[in-house]
């Protein structure tokens, strides 16, 4: 048979994955009796507490079960699975359920695990995976869904101003400010290939400049037949810039690869449709180990008063015989929630020094 499994963590592969081969195997098997070996093979003296902790983890999904299928109108959804309510549900999971003092007790049984695993045993390894593919991530997840406004508007960009009617000069460019990119997956935090951007303004154009490492850019998966305007750049080698104005609710999102051509999809209020920006203008240049991108963006068609202008930069690095390596500059902006104006930073234009 085949058996697929899409969440490839700790948090779901490893225990489900065992007890279900050993049910297939024998379907009599008694699930105590299996639970009982799996938890005295796998963490050895930490067996009874490791117990423990996924037993309050289940305790705690039949109260989520409960929350969810308590409103009539959310009774056949699937927690985290639906848009329209999964926001909703992770406010009252983390707000109602994983409280500061659940977490407390998590973190009380998960020291009480690292004590009673001799340190260098493989119980203190598998232990040690436990902290991070499920503890870290409960951690991380929580803070962002009740701490994320308040680290979203500490993200703030600076778009020097510049008098360039083109493009700004490269010594205009070395004396803005750069901000460089991080990982967009927690499980790979070292990028193989880092970048960079800056940002510029004038009056009427927002300029934004890429400095990109590639070692491998002669492997570029970008394709050489693809024009302005086609849906599929975002398969090549490319960046992605994202902005939302917040009063006026307009979206733009820009990809560009690194073989000068680029395409764009905006949004009113609730549909997103690909439309090329109207005055765009891109200039990309390859090198053996890098490439840049510069962008000039007409101001008035963000729809923006410039102090109301969200943003974020990633990047997608398709290059043959590698993964493709995702990076982002908002750090709220973990690869599968891009599109979230949630997880943007603030632009904020500088005037001409008079």
């Amino acid at each position: 048979m085949y058996c697929e499994n899409h969440n490839l963590t700790h948090t779901y592969r490893n225990l489900d994955v065992y007890i279900f081969m050993r049910l297939m195997w024998n379907p009599e098997r008694s699930v105590e009796k299996e639970l009982e070996e799996y938890f005295r093979l796998y963490y050895g003296p930490a067996a009874d507490s490791v117990k423990k902790l996924y037993l309050l983890f289940e305790n705690n999904w039949i109260k989520i079960d409960r929350m969810v299928c308590s409103d009539q109108k959310t009774q056949s959804s699937r927690i985290g699975m639906v848009r329209e309510n999964k926001d909703f549900f992770q406010q009252q999971v983390w707000g109602k359920i994983y409280t500061p003092e659940e977490m407390k007790k998590v973190d009380s049984i998960m020291q009480e695990i690292h004590r009673l695993t001799p340190a260098g045993s493989v119980y203190a390894k598998r232990a040690g995976l436990l902290q991070k593919y499920l503890i870290e991530m409960m951690k991380n997840e929580r803070s962002e869904v009740m701490d994320k406004e308040e680290r979203r508007q500490a993200l703030k960009l600076s778009a020097a101003f510049s008098a360039a009617k083109d493009f700004p000069s490269d010594q205009e460019w070395g004396n803005a400010q750069e901000y460089k990119l991080v990982s967009a997956q927690r499980l790979d935090p070292e990028l193989k290939a880092p970048g960079s951007f800056r940002l510029l303004a004038s009056n009427d154009m927002l300029f934004i400049r890429a400095d990109l490492k590639e070692p491998k850019m002669a492997d570029s998966k970008t394709s050489r037949t693809h024009k302005n305007g086609n849906q599929d750049i975002w398969k090549d080698n490319c960046i992605e810039l994202f902005f939302h104005a917040e009063k006026s609710k307009k979206f733009w999102q820009i990809i560009v690869n690194d073989n000068n051509v680029w395409s764009s999809q905006t949004r009113g209020r609730v549909l997103n449709r690909w439309e090329q920006m109207k005055g765009l203008r891109v200039k990309t240049r390859r090198k053996a180990d890098s490439w840049t991108a510069e962008i000039a963006i007409p101001i008035r068609e963000l729809k923006t008063d410039k102090a109301d202008l969200r943003f974020n930069f990633t990047r997608e690095r398709n290059v043959n015989g590698q993964k493709t390596e995702f990076s982002t500059w908002s750090p709220l902006a973990m690869l599968g929630n891009w599109h979230s104006a949630d997880n943007y930073g603030t632009i904020i234009f500088k005037q001409e020094t008079p």
